[in-house]
């Protein structure tokens, strides 16, 4: 489980603390349009950045440019903690202004980041990550883009492209 708790944004950064849960992980994935910025503020976090094994702990931090595949687990029994910044923002608040919208609508709901993924490229955001390798990327949208046809995601194209 990850919780997020958005610090700043601006058109420069997108500043957020973010806890991952003990055995946490996100996989592997890249950012084509903007930097990562880790300082691990308690706890230990092992990152996959181009293949390398890379285990910072509090106190320590770690820059992954845009473009590198990455990934971070928890391997421990703690939670992990980190101030992340986004660099430049790209288009990471509204990221978060949708997910937030969404789980307001359904608290828990794991279909929100489907219904975002659904979402972001109908309105003409940028994508926050892609998923690596890249085949995985393709198989993930015609998921979503199908879900989005069954469950009549449009409303939320149409929600939240007027805003």
């Amino acid at each position: 489980m990850e919780t997020f708790h958005p610090i700043s944004a601006d058109a420069d950064a997108f500043v957020m603390d973010w806890e991952l849960a003990k055995g946490g992980s996100v996989p592997a994935h890249f950012h084509a349009h903007m930097s990562e910025h880790f300082s691990v503020t308690e706890g230990e976090a092992e990152f996959i950045v181009k293949g390398e094994k890379i285990v910072k702990r509090a106190g320590e931090e770690l820059f992954v440019p845009l473009g590198d595949v990455d990934g971070i687990c928890n391997k421990s029994m703690h939670p992990v903690r980190m101030r992340v910044t986004y660099s430049p923002a790209s288009d990471t608040r509204r990221m978060f202004e949708i997910i937030v919208a969404l789980t307001a609508e359904a608290p828990r709901s794991a279909m929100n980041m489907v219904k975002y993924f659904y979402v972001a490229p109908r309105i003409g955001l940028k994508p926050f990550s892609t998923p690596s390798p890249a085949f995985i990327n393709g198989l993930l949208n015609g998921i979503a883009s199908f879900m989005g046809f069954v469950g009549g995601w449009k409303k939320y194209v149409r929600t939240f492209g007027n805003t």
